[in-house]
């Protein structure tokens, strides 16, 4: 009996940390998520350097 109790006590706290976890990488503000909200990727620059190259590629 005591060992079933143990068994869903640890079960309880590895939900909770799985649900800490994953509420904390989704609601986050700062930081890079990959998902574009951050300045760190600037997709213009991106493709006017791959436009350049392949121009420069067909030369």
């Amino acid at each position: 009996m005591i060992q079933n109790t143990i068994v869903v006590l640890l079960f309880c706290a590895a939900l909770i940390y799985l649900i800490r976890t994953f509420r904390h990488e989704f609601t986050r503000k700062e930081g890079c998520r990959g998902c574009g909200t951050c300045s760190t990727a600037n997709i213009e620059k991106i493709t006017q350097e791959i436009e350049k190259n392949m121009l420069n590629s067909k030369s």
